[in-house]
């Protein structure tokens, strides 16, 4: 539990709010009515994180340190579901060690118990719902049902893709363990089940208002080589593709390697289910994703197969490395923990719209600056959030593109990573009659945030 707090409660505050987290900030403010009016119209995601983080911010108000305290504790007790599916596989000790080292420092967990989503609670359900899922499988018995289901409902309200984690537990009992098939099928009907009212409202909501799934156009078909980007997420990358893929490739062979050895093991059983847990989810979206009519295929939804995923490369881990190698075996597993560490070291990991407002205002020669962009809500927040460390005040005005801008002087800002049509805003501002320059910049692994210095230009004498 040390480890886990230790890492994730050092990135709370490390960077102010970016785009995705500043639509939650938004999206959660107002009447609980509101909210789920608006999550329903988003069509992206169930609504339990941020009815949550409604009540969170309803008791301790909207300050960043407070409000990123609640993924923060949601990613730290994520240690103790995690430990319980290693241990309801039945690994050894030393493996059940391990998982919560692997665990402890994955980036995937980490990053996501530091951000306004809900990507850390659907993780820490999908370990939960896993590890009962396994009791259920051995044991039977009403309390086991009751809370395999009430888990996976509040699993699949925490993001859709939590489904997949259910999926996967159905054929598992079809194909392994007929005795407990009624027993799944019962429990998932009742999880699908609870999913209609939150789907009838959202579809009643898109009559209304004529969107249809207008949020994941941007999603893109996914390659070949993207399901090893979930292992790549999980253990943590090093900024060399080609290293990453090494390591990605390693482990996984690793996990076959080992998970073929365990077959007839006592583990046998539940290895199979963890491996049914990381390929069933990554399987559907990735040939939904390619064959269907919208792609699916975004690699942080998927952080519903990290839990599974660190669990069996514990357990390759320890089954491939003797006893008398458990300095080795600590040593591997003390490398996610690393290269988070250093991720955090690099301070890259998200857009820096502090920075951005900070560089404006030492750049401004007016008293006050003004900053035009279409990423509105997080330059809002940085800007609140940083007002001490500003040289001079600034103001944020929301527009949609450069074309946009009316103003004699002031500054543009945009994110020059998402992919962008037509004009590029310095050329437009030209176009407009501005003269434009200097221009400052904050990159970041995720983003790279620009904004440019405009005034009018003279008219001729």
């Amino acid at each position: 539990m040390i480890a886990f707090a230790a890492l994730r409660l050092a990135a709370l505050t490390r960077y102010p709010l970016w785009a995705d987290e500043a639509w939650t900030m938004d999206a959660g403010t107002g009447s609980l009515r509101a909210v789920l009016r608006r999550h329903a119209d988003d069509q992206s995601h169930p609504p339990l994180f941020y009815l949550l983080l409604w009540i969170w911010r309803w008791i301790g108000g909207d300050g960043l340190a407070w409000v990123r305290l609640l993924p923060g504790v949601i990613g730290v007790a994520t240690a103790i579901p995690m430990l319980a599916l290693a241990r309801a596989v039945r690994l050894s000790e030393r493996a059940s060690w391990l998982a919560l080292a692997i665990g402890a420092g994955s980036g995937f967990l980490v990053s996501y118990s530091a951000e306004l989503r809900n990507y850390g609670l659907m993780a820490a359900l999908a370990a939960a719902s896993l590890a009962l899922w396994l009791r259920a499988r051995d044991e039977g018995g009403r309390r086991n049902w009751v809370a395999l289901t009430v888990v996976n409902v509040l699993l699949v309200h925490s993001h859709y893709f939590g489904v997949f984690i259910v999926v996967a537990e159905w054929i598992d009992a079809l194909g392994w363990k007929r005795g407990r098939l009624r027993g799944m099928t019962l429990s998932g009907a009742c999880t699908a089940l609870s999913l209609i009212p939150w789907l009838a409202a959202t579809a009643r909501r898109a009559t209304m208002t004529g969107r249809r799934l207008e949020n994941v156009t941007w999603i893109q078909r996914p390659g070949a080589g993207d399901p090893l980007d979930v292992v790549t997420a999980t253990i943590g990358s090093t900024q060399s593709l080609s290293l990453d893929l090494a390591i990605a490739v390693v482990a996984v062979t690793g996990i076959v390697l080992w998970a073929w050895r365990s077959r007839a093991a006592p583990h046998g059983a539940g290895v199979r289910v963890l491996l049914l847990a990381v390929v069933v989810p990554i399987a559907i979206v990735f040939v939904a994703s390619v064959t269907g009519p919208r792609s699916l295929w975004v690699t942080r939804y998927l952080i519903v197969v990290a839990p599974p995923l660190v669990v069996l490369l514990a357990g390759a881990v320890d089954g491939l490395m003797p006893a008398r190698l458990t300095p080795v075996a600590a040593a591997l597993a003390m490398v996610p923990a690393a290269l988070t560490v250093w991720s955090l070291y690099r301070g890259m990991e998200k857009p820096r719209y502090d920075l951005i407002a900070q560089q404006v205002a030492d750049g401004e020669s007016a008293p006050n600056a003004v900053i035009f962009t279409d990423d509105r809500a997080p330059m809002i927040y940085a800007v609140r959030n940083s007002a001490s460390l500003l040289s001079r005040p600034v103001s944020v005005r929301g527009v949609s593109g450069a074309a946009r801008v009316r103003a004699d002087s002031g500054w543009y800002s945009w994110n020059e990573t998402l992919s962008t049509t037509g004009i590029p805003p310095a050329a437009q501002l030209l176009r407009n009659g501005y003269l434009v320059g200097p221009e400052v910049a904050a990159r970041s692994d995720r983003d790279s945030l620009v904004a440019i210095r405009f005034r009018r230009r003279a008219p001729a004498p």
